[in-house]
């Protein structure tokens, strides 16, 4: 059975919300904003249906405030020492780093743990030596010292021979796109792997593999574009007619914006296909958003943000929400599910 996840959010009523808050957030100079955003998170959450589930949204403005505390103090601290002398500006730099790893697991702890449906919540339960190991993976950590150490060869050797310092940068190039692969995986895995929902377990089994299919999926796709890429090359190389030259680089910009719509539709396919609940074999998350789609969506809301100077935020916080639960498919039942959550809440009324 296939279930839609639906988003009947009602603009005149988040406009209703929105502005209210803006304006409290406006004259408290941004202290209201606290207590502003859960309130926004919570008429949205609870607009967002999945069959007769219904999502809630449990941030509180403490939650917040905890976290706005503790980033503003260490940010507070950092400025102080940094402005002394260049080694106190590298050694609070280093420290800065090192606390990344804490604020992203903060971060995480409140968009998962605040999501629930109806009395079973959506839990974090990954630890804070998990982020640690997701910054500081060693295959992270060996491709970052591969792309450092053939940035800095290339440029050595950039006046004695620029052939091998163009080889070098590419090398450089080729390595950050595993470390981009690399750390995108082991993110995946450290959240996914530790969401609860009551009884069950997320689990993802996406490899670097299955991101370099979507990289080659999506290459393949637009191979009848590698014809204008390698004639728009020719094309810029052999003429010095400036409209040639133009007519390259449109080849070339074709070419880009094909392969980042069909890696888009194709990695996010990939990314829900990997995720299963554990101990409901037949339940699974499947992605209905095509590249086409997702293009037009981010083309659109950046169109209407830049052309209105701003003014189009409510509209494309809307329209986001509406887009990013709309095109995911539940495929499954979820009458298990549901008894799960009846069992629950009839032993904590006897409770």
């Amino acid at each position: 059975m296939n279930h839609k996840i639906t988003c009947d959010i009602e603009l005149r009523k988040f406009l209703k919300i929105l502005f209210k808050d803006i304006l409290l957030t406006f004259i408290s100079s941004g202290a209201y904003w606290v207590w502003a955003m859960p309130k926004i998170m919570q008429y949205t959450y609870s607009q967002t249906k999945i069959g007769s589930f219904k999502f809630d949204y449990h941030v509180t403005p403490y939650d917040l405030l905890q976290y706005v505390l503790g980033l503003g103090g260490v940010l507070f601290v950092w400025f102080v020492v940094a402005v002394q002398s260049i080694e106190l500006f590298i050694i609070s730099a280093v420290t800065f780093i090192l606390c990344i790893p804490l604020f992203y697991y903060k971060c995480v702890q409140i968009s998962v743990g605040g999501k629930s449906l109806n009395s079973q919540r959506f839990n974090f339960s990954g630890p804070k030596s998990g982020a640690y190991f997701l910054f500081f993976h060693p295959k992270i950590v060996f491709f970052l010292f591969l792309v450092c150490g053939f940035m800095y060869s290339g440029f050595q050797i950039q006046r004695t021979n620029e052939i091998l310092s163009y080889g070098l940068y590419g090398c450089a190039f080729l390595s950050m796109i595993l470390l981009i692969v690399v750390f995108v995986v082991e993110k995946a895995r450290y959240i996914i792997n530790h969401y609860e929902y009551g009884n069950y377990c997320l689990k993802t089994t996406i490899s670097e593999k299955d991101i370099f299919q979507s990289v080659l999926s999506a290459f393949i796709s637009v191979k009848y574009f590698f014809v204008a890429i390698a004639l728009s090359g020719f094309i810029y190389w052999m003429s010095g007619d400036d409209f040639w030259k133009m007519l390259s680089f449109v080849f070339a910009f074709v070419l880009i914006l094909s392969f980042c719509i069909s890696y888009a539709a194709d990695y996010r396919r990939r990314y829900f296909d990997k995720i299963r609940v554990d101990g409901i074999d037949d339940f699974k998350f499947v992605s209905t958003a095509s590249g086409w789609h997702i293009f037009l969506h981010c083309f659109s809301c950046l169109y209407s943000f830049i052309f209105t100077f701003g003014l189009a935020m409510p509209w494309l916080f809307a329209s986001r929400h509406k887009f990013y639960f709309e095109h995911i498919m539940i495929v499954g039942e979820l009458r298990q599910i549901e008894r799960e959550r009846v069992s629950a809440a009839q032993i904590e009324m006897v409770g």
